[in-house]
């Protein structure tokens, strides 16, 4: 199969988007796939797919197809000739982004190249066994530089100019494929940290399936569920003490599933605030798309999290840390400040009251209080009527 001059078969060539997709999201390995795919439909020897930071040129990422024991010359090209390179500055240029860039190694020299670095690129490429080269940018956006470059050497002959016929109409749905990774990447850096952890993280975490059903939580939401104030969980969904706030939340859920389902466009930032009847500072809620890792979804049919960020639990995760409060004092922390008298919680907790009381005793000496009055004055000061 073979690319021509227009686009004959736009299904093979979906197919290749869908696996660049799906490489940059997943995996790997189906990324290098494409890669190879697309440098055989170019007759290319050598294939390399690179995103680099703009001010620096350091490759962040770099999937390389066919390099035949050149390692050494692209360490030595990463360390000695990147910033000097003279086929990235015009692919630097946003009305230059899609467009194909050829070039005849044999024909550069000193007199047309941007000082001895170039020459030295030239050179280094050159005793590698590459003479042609094609290259194109298919994403330009916060100071990086992603692009494709294909190499041939002399006894291939020239590129093929109607195989590279195609390339225009791919390149954007590469850029869009990246764009997601660079949009997911963002999201799971906030919600990694908080995903299935412990019951001392102060964001509740909801999963949900395909059905919008919740399947899983962690113990920080139960708390705020169980707290009963502004926020619910009941027969798999969770709900607010409205109606218009329920259809909110259900929407916010709704559009993570969407996405998270069929990831072809961006998604916004899906997030809203629920008000608590107690007048306390409201949730914060973020519908978040689980689409990268595999280990969330394969057993649970997890495809989105609801992230109940609580700004006073926030709060007192930092006052835990300047006053040194261990984990147990800091949950025991939470229970006196909703109220909860110390013999519930040695109910809620399964602990004995005189353990309670002891914990009790050494919160109040850290914090430097001596009676629940003052306690909330110095955790949480707007609970205070």
């Amino acid at each position: 199969m073979e690319w021509e001059s227009s686009i004959t078969d736009a299904g093979m060539l979906d197919g290749l988007v869908e696996d660049f997709l799906q490489g940059f999201l997943r995996d790997d390995v189906r990324l290098e796939g494409g890669l190879a795919t697309l440098s055989r439909q170019l007759g290319a020897e050598n294939g390399q797919l690179v995103i680099r930071q703009g001010d620096t040129g350091t490759p962040l990422l770099r999937y390389i197809h066919g390099v035949p024991d050149d390692y050494h010359l692209i360490n030595s090209y990463d360390s000695e000739y990147c910033a000097q390179d003279p086929f990235l500055a015009p692919l630097w240029m946003p009305e230059n982004l899609d467009r194909l860039f050829w070039a005849d190694l044999n024909e550069q020299d000193g007199a047309d190249t941007a000082g001895a670095g170039a020459v030295a690129f030239f050179d280094a490429y050159r005793k590698a066994g590459w003479r042609y080269m094609l290259s194109c940018a298919f994403y330009n956006k916060d100071g990086r530089l992603g692009y494709l470059r294909f190499l041939r050497a002399a006894s291939a002959g020239p590129f093929d100019r109607d195989r590279a016929g195609p390339l225009p109409y791919f390149l954007p749905k590469l850029a869009t494929a990246y764009g997601l990774r660079e949009t997911f990447s963002q999201v799971y850096a906030a919600l990694e940290p908080h995903l299935l952890q412990s019951s001392d993280e102060a964001t509740g975490i909801v999963y949900f399936d395909a059905e919008r059903r919740s399947v899983l939580l962690n113990d920080h939401a139960r708390r705020i569920f169980a707290s009963m104030d502004g926020l619910y969980h009941k027969a798999g969904a969770v709900t607010a003490g409205g109606w218009e706030e329920t259809q909110a939340i259900g929407k916010l859920i709704t559009t993570a599933i969407a996405t998270a389902r069929d990831p072809h466009s961006l998604p916004s930032r899906s997030e809203l605030t629920i008000a608590r009847p107690s007048g306390r500072a409201p949730y914060l809620l973020q519908a978040v798309p689980v689409i990268i890792r595999n280990r969330f979804t394969d057993e649970n049919g997890i495809v989105a999290a609801l992230r109940i960020v609580d700004q006073e639990e926030q709060d007192l995760s930092a006052t835990s840390q300047a006053y040194r409060l261990t984990a147990a004092e800091t949950r025991l922390a939470q229970y006196l400040i909703s109220g909860m008298p110390p013999k519930e919680v040695a109910r809620q907790t399964g602990l004995s009251i005189h353990t309670i009381r002891t914990q009790q005793r050494g919160l109040y000496r850290k914090l430097g209080v001596s009676r629940h009055y003052d306690l909330l004055m110095r955790l949480a000061p707007n609970r205070i009527k």
